[in-house]
């Protein structure tokens, strides 16, 4: 089974293994393909040699194949509206950068590795949102906006539906609350949930 993290950005700048390196400090870098100004593939391990995931750089053009699948699974994503927002992102998109768990990446103990590393890359470019297998899409503030998790999903989670005129509304919800979902999944705010403020 695997598991994967892609983040679609509009920037063409290629995050340099430095720069990679010195927002994350628990694992390393090692180029598969390209060089550490440029690369194609990244191998990223703990700081004791534990393989945790592999991250692929790839130009729209090349993985248009991935791309229109996944814009053709938007169409069963809810709220319908994010689900749009999402298409029109992916659209306008110039790279994608792949992330799947390794053996070591699927373990607790390195289990929040790939996101960072998904979410430092996004940082340093200042463009992307991100979509994680069996969890959705999150905006580029990192608020989820689409729901693609399994029913049995409990827990507080930072989400965010489309209001009047296109802002985002930012909010935590308990996603295993029946009513709190249905409302999410309609594109709208919980009842009894605050708005957050945008980190």
């Amino acid at each position: 089974m695997t598991y994967d993290i892609r983040l679609f950005s509009q920037s063409t700048h290629c995050v340099s293994v430095l720069q990679l390196q010195s927002a994350l400090d628990d694992c390393r870098f090692e180029v598969l393909d390209g060089d550490d100004a440029v690369w194609t593939q990244l191998l990223v391990t703990s700081l004791y040699g534990d393989e945790i995931c592999i991250v692929e750089r790839a130009s729209r053009r090349l993985m248009s194949k991935e791309i229109d699948a996944l814009r053709d699974d938007l169409d069963e994503c809810s709220p319908r509206s994010a689900a749009l927002w999402a298409d029109a992102f992916i659209a306008s998109s110039r790279v994608l950068y792949g992330c799947r768990y390794l053996s070591f990446g699927m373990s607790h103990v390195y289990a929040a590795v790939p996101s960072s590393v998904m979410w430092a890359i996004q940082s340093i470019v200042d463009s992307g949102i991100i979509h994680a297998d069996g969890q959705g899409f999150s905006n580029e503030e990192g608020y989820q906006i689409t729901w693609e998790f399994s029913d049995r999903v409990q827990g507080p989670r930072q989400m965010a539906v489309l209001g009047d005129g296109g802002r985002w509304q930012p909010f935590e919800m308990d996603l295993g609350d029946d009513q709190q979902r249905a409302a999410f999944r309609a594109g709208a705010r919980p009842a009894g949930v605050e708005l957050l403020e945008f980190n």
